[in-house]
Order: structure tokens, then sequence, then C-alpha cells
């Protein structure tokens, strides 16, 4: 033993060594190739470093060392094969060997009934005596081969399955109560030898036998209350070997399994009329929320002890066949508490409500208290004082279910505003708190409720009217969201809810208001959306307020050219707010818009909106056209002064193109349809204006005259000096 002891020390000794001179080389090496020239030698002398050899390395003991080079190795993903003993015939043989072992023993059972030789009890001790044999020597080669004693303890307690089938079922050899009992034991021992061997592929065989035991000694008459206390016994024993041997593979065929014994009762065990078999119903619901707590508390309570303590509460690795599975298979499995944290009470709500024919108001009731119980939970949960993502679980999952209170509780736009308001308070937690689960939360609850609105805008049968409680109920959503849009700090985040407010709310004014009213109301949408572009310098706001603008423009469009005057001539409701909206246009174009491409498209419809406006507020008078050619003269004149003072030559040929408009329409329509006296005065008195504005052209030009903000200063150079 000392020997032994010495001859290591000697070899780590010349180990170190060893390295020890490999690093002296190598930095031997980095020297000579970095050294940099000297001064004094010319460029034609060639400086060749002397090759330095590499030292030999003698270890003095026998056993020699040979440093190996190091690299640096990349770790890649690699596809899930095969473990190589799986490979290997002597895996499957054995497989294929119990199999065929077992079907001998089944077809022995068969001939010796077709033949008569054997008596049933025969048959059944036969049975008996080969599970017993395969499991006597599953147990003896346990130590030299893990794999094939495994094939034969589940083989021999296959085997035990079958033979208790078949003695209750086939001969009638021993009552209900005796078959049963021996399938639990049976159950029993698949799992003690599963805990004794640290195995679980012995617990999972003595799951499948456990659950399908009811059927396999299924007699024709249900006893629900029976068959309830039996598969919470069977739960609470699968949940408490999970919970100390983190065997996941068992705790998702026990989920599997009970989910659908539970559900496959409740379909074909139970009447339809909700009123009969009160007691099964009741049995069954106390199977359900017992399923529900045990698939919740222990994952969640294993999980949150990991964390404190990971050396004592390890998973046991997923294996296939001996080997881990592949990664993406591991990365699907590895949230299972958070799934079965959601997926439980989930179910075990569907599965209550087709159980009783309760009031939507009575189910509201009941989620609010399970609402309360996960707050309450993931509160707790804080209290351990480990920082863990199910947390969030709970209380997100708190909050789905106060959602889903709220919606079977309330209804119409009561619902509505409540809803707005969770989504709202979500929203300033999350930005108070800066959690991105919450706050995912809240944009889902937000697109729900604003595809809600939407519908119901776009639908007949809601009141339309603007303080009716559905549109008071969708304008508070509408707000909200503008709200969030102004204090987001993503750049996309608040691009979504500012479109979506946008054209919710011009979806709104036009569904609650119309006429004057209404313009007024885009009028001032579309002032605060260019406003709010320019201050954020935000190509999308600005683009909905061109949509906007464009959609409220055609509507003006119609007011002037289709729709007649109303009133007094421009002394009238009509005509002051399309005057506000042309100011309003007037105002965007040369103080918020930036684009001088766009201020001219903004300045060219505005000045259309002037030209119909004028038309359609003179001509109904007498002599109409007319009024309308000495109005529109004027304002021509008005322009082409005001382009001389600004020196803006746009202005300028838009006045003059103005001015050719009114000749054209004094020579062509004028003409025909007014007094002679009135065709006098017109071409007088535009005559005599232009002639005066001629005669003081030079006088009123300003050229070092600006014009703002809105138009670039390269435009009021004129082209014409």
């Amino acid at each position: 033993m000392d020997d032994n002891f010495e001859n290591r020390v000697v070899r780590l000794e010349n180990a170190v060594k060893n390295l020890q001179q490999s690093v002296d080389y190598l930095l031997a090496n980095i020297e000579i190739k970095t050294k940099p020239a000297e001064p004094h030698v010319s460029q034609k002398t060639e400086i060749k470093p002397q090759k330095t050899e590499q030292p030999q390395i003698t270890p003095s003991s026998p056993e020699s060392y040979t440093p190996h080079k190091t690299t640096l190795v990349k770790h890649t993903t690699k596809p899930f094969t095969l473990p190589e003993h799986m490979k290997t015939s002597e895996y499957w043989l054995n497989k294929v060997g119990i199999a065929l072992i077992i079907l001998s023993a089944i077809f022995a059972f068969k001939y010796s009934i077709d033949k008569g030789w054997i008596t049933p009890p025969i048959r059944i001790a036969f049975g008996v005596a080969l599970g017993a044999v395969l499991m006597f020597f599953g147990l003896k080669t346990y130590k030299k081969n893990k794999h094939f004693s495994q094939v034969l303890m589940g083989g021999g307690i296959a085997t035990f399955y079958v033979t208790i089938f078949a003695a209750f079922q086939t001969f009638s050899l021993v009552s209900h109560p005796v078959a049963f009992a021996c399938m639990i034991i049976v159950t029993a021992t698949a799992y003690l030898i599963a805990i004794r061997q640290n195995e679980s592929v012995l617990s999972i065989i003595g799951v499948f036998g456990g659950l399908g035991t009811p059927f396999l000694l299924y007699t024709g008459s249900g006893n629900i209350p029976g068959l309830t206390l039996y598969l919470s016994l069977l739960l609470t024993c699968s949940c408490t070997i999970y919970f100390f041997k983190g065997w996941r593979m068992l705790l998702f065929f026990t989920v599997l399994g009970h989910w659908i014994i539970l559900s496959a009762v409740q379909a074909k065990g139970l009447p339809a009329d909700f009123s009969a078999a009160v007691f099964d119903r009741w049995s069954l619901q106390s199977s359900i929320i017992f399923t529900w707590l045990m698939l919740w508390i222990p994952p969640v309570a294993r999980e949150i002890l990991a964390r404190l303590k990971p050396n004592s509460w390890t998973h046991s690795p997923l294996l296939f066949g001996g080997k881990p599975v592949s990664n993406d298979i591991q990365s699907l499995v590895k949230n299972y508490v958070h799934v079965l944290t959601v997926s439980s009470p989930l179910i075990a709500l569907g599965l209550s409500m087709n159980l009783w024919a309760y009031s939507d108001k009575t189910w509201g009731w009941i989620m609010a208290g399970a609402a309360i119980i996960y707050g309450l939970a993931s509160w707790i949960l804080t209290r351990w004082k480990v920082r863990n993502s199910l947390i969030y679980t709970h209380i997100l999952f708190g909050m789905l279910c106060f959602t889903i209170s709220l919606s079977l509780l309330l209804e119409g736009n009561t619902l509505l505003v409540v809803l707005t308001g969770e989504a709202f308070v979500l929203f300033l937690i999350a930005r108070r708190l800066n959690d991105r689960v919450i706050k995912v939360t809240s944009h889902i609850l937000y697109g729900v409720l604003g595809i809600v609105v939407i519908v119901r805008m776009l639908l007949p049968f809601y009141e339309q009217a603007a303080l009716s409680a559905d549109s008071i109920s969708n304008l508070l959503l509408i707000m909200a969201t503008c709200v969030v849009a102004y204090f987001s700090s993503l750049r996309l985040q608040q691009r979504i809810y500012f479109v979506f407010a946008a054209i919710a709310l011009d979806l709104w004014l036009d569904v609650a208001f119309t006429g004057n009213i209404l313009l007024i109301l885009f009028t001032s949408e579309i002032l605060a959306i260019h406003f709010i572009a320019f201050r954020w310098s935000d190509k999308i706001a600005l683009i909905t307020g061109y949509v906007i603008t464009g959609i409220t423009a055609s509507w003006v469009m119609i007011r002037l050219f289709v729709e007649s005057g109303q009133g007094l001539t421009m002394l009238n409701w009509q005509a002051a707010t399309d005057i506000l909206f042309i100011a309003a246009i007037i105002s965007i174009a040369l103080k918020l818009i930036r684009d001088s491409k766009f201020c001219l498209v903004y300045l060219l419809a505005s000045h259309i909106f002037i030209l119909a406006l004028l038309h359609r507020e003179f001509s109904h008078l007498p002599n109409g056209q007319g009024f309308v050619s000495a109005v529109w003269g004027a304002y021509a004149i008005l322009l082409i002064i005001g382009s001389l003072r600004l020196n803006n030559y746009h202005i300028r040929w838009t006045g003059l193109a103005t001015l050719g408009l009114v000749i054209g329409k004094l020579l062509l329509i004028d003409l025909k349809q007014i007094d002679a006296i009135w065709r006098v005065l017109l071409f007088l008195g535009l005559g005599g204006v232009i002639l005066f504005v001629s005669y003081y052209f030079q006088s009123l030009w300003k050229k070092d005259a600006g014009t703002g903000s809105a138009l670039e200063k390269s435009n009021n150079s004129d082209p014409d000096e």
C-alpha cells in the first residue's frame, strides 16, 4: 500500500516537472518570434532566430510521460442516437426472449383450454410459478446485468397481472376482493423493488398495472366511490415516490393516466341527469380536487427544495435505453412543473363544470377563490427567499383565474371596463417592476380587448350614442391604450399602441357622432396625432397622421362639393367647421411637418378646400356664379400679394394659377349665366385690380423675406430672378 502511494507521488512530481519544462519551451519560442529587429542592422540583413531545441523530457520513473497538445473542443449538440449497448444483439435478444416466453405461456393456457388437459387451478398455478421464476432470476442477476434483470422482473410482474386477470375473469377461481387485493400486492411489489434498486422502470410498469386494475377486474357494476378511493391511494403512492426519488417519467405517466381515467368515468359512468347519482358525483369531484392538489403541490415543493438544496433533491436524468435523451427533449420537459401548475387546475375546472349544472356566477366565484389560492401560494413561495420563475407562474395563473372569474361574474360593458382596468394595472406593475412576464400578460389582455372593442363598434346592434354605456366603455379602453402608448419605453410597443389607439378613436368618433361635431373632433384628433409625431420624430406615427388626414379630407371634399350651403353665407356652423379644418391643415403644414413635399401637398389641399368652400357658400345666391368669380379673384390677388411679401414662388404660382382659373370661368361660364351688368362689373373690377398689382409689383416684392419653418429656404428663391 505504501509502495503504491510512493509511486503515485513520484509520478505526480515527474508530471509537474514535465509540464513546467513544456511551458518554459513555449515561452522561449514566443520571445524569439516577437523580438524586434535591432536598429543598427541594415534592411538587407536577414535575421534568423536561432533554433531552440525542445528540451528532452526524461521522466525519472520507469513510466514515461508525454505531454499532449491542448486543443479547444467546440461543444455542439449532436443528434440523438441509440446507445452503443442498444445496438448490440444481446440487448434486443433478451427483450425478444421474454416476450416469446410470455406469449408461449399464453398459448399454453389457450392450448390446454382447447384440449382440456390441465384444470384451471393448475393453469393458474403455472402462471404464478412462471412469474415467480422470472422474478427470482431477475433479482438474482441484478448485480451482474441490470438491463437483463429488469427485463426478467418486468416480465414476471406482467405475468402476475395476466394470471390474476385469468383467475378472476376467465376461470372465476377467486372473488373480486381477492383478485383486487392480489393486483394491489403486485403493484406494491413493483413499487418496492423499484425503490430498493433505485430504478424507475418497474415503477412505471406498476403505474400501468395499477391504473389498469379497475378495467381488468371490471364486473359491469360500477362502484365510483370505491374507484375514486383506489385512484387517490395510487396517486398518493406515485406522487410520494416521485417526491423523494425525482422520477419524472413516473410522474408523467401518472398525470396522463389519472386524467384519462377520470374523464372516462365521468363520460361513461354517470347519467346525463345532473340531479341523479349525487353521491357518485361528489366522490368523483373529490377525486378531481385531490388529483389537482397532488399534481400541483408535490412537484412545486420538490422544485423549491431542489433550488434550496440541489445536492439532496436532484432530478433523475431522462434516459432512453440507459442513455440521456437529446437536448431538444430535455428542453421540452425542463419546465414540466410550470405546465402542471397551469394545466392541472384548468383540466379540473373543465371536468367539474361538466359534472354539475351550476350557473356561470357560481363558477365565477369558484374561480375567484382559485385566484386567491394561487395568489397566496405565490406569496408563500416568496417567503422561501428563492427567486424562482414558479413565483411568476403562480402570479400569472392567479391573474388568469381572476380574469376568468370576471368573465363569468360580469357581462357586457361592466366586464369590459373591469378587464380594461386589470390590463392597465398589469401594465403599471410591469413598468414598475420591469417584469417581462407581467408585461407580456398585459399586452395579450390588451390585444384581446382591442379586438373585442373593434368588433363591437362594427356591429350594428350595439348602442352607438356617445353617452351610451357601450360607447363609454369602448372609449375607456381607447384612453387606456393612449396612456400605455405614451408611457411605453420600447419604440415598437409604443408604435403598436399608438396606431391602434388612433384607428380605434377614429372609428369611435365616426360611430358616436355625426355632422359638424364629428368634423371638429376629427380635426382635433388630426392635430393631436401630428403633434405627437412631431414630438416623437416617429415615422410610423406621422404615416398614421397622413392616413387619417387623408380619410378625413375625403369626407370634407364630399361636404364641400356635394352638400349645399346651410344658413347665412359664411356665417353658419357648417362653414365654420370647414374653415376650422382648413386652418388646422395649414397649421400642420407650416409647423408640424418637416418634409417640404408633404407640406406642399397639405397646402395645396387646403387651397382646393378654400376654393370649394367659397363656391359652395356663394353659388346658391342670385347671380351666384358672379359672386364666386369675385371672391375667387379676390382670393387669387391676396395670394399673389402675400407671395410677394413672403418671397415665396410656390404661393405666387398658386395665386397666378387661381387667377387664370377665374379668368377661364369668366369666359366660359359667367358670360352665359350672369346678367350683363354683373359681367361688366366683374371684368372691370378684376382687370383693374390686376393692373394695380402689376403696377406695384416691384414695390410689394420683398426679396429678403422668409416663410418660416414649414418650407425649405431653398424654395424661397425665385427662379425668375
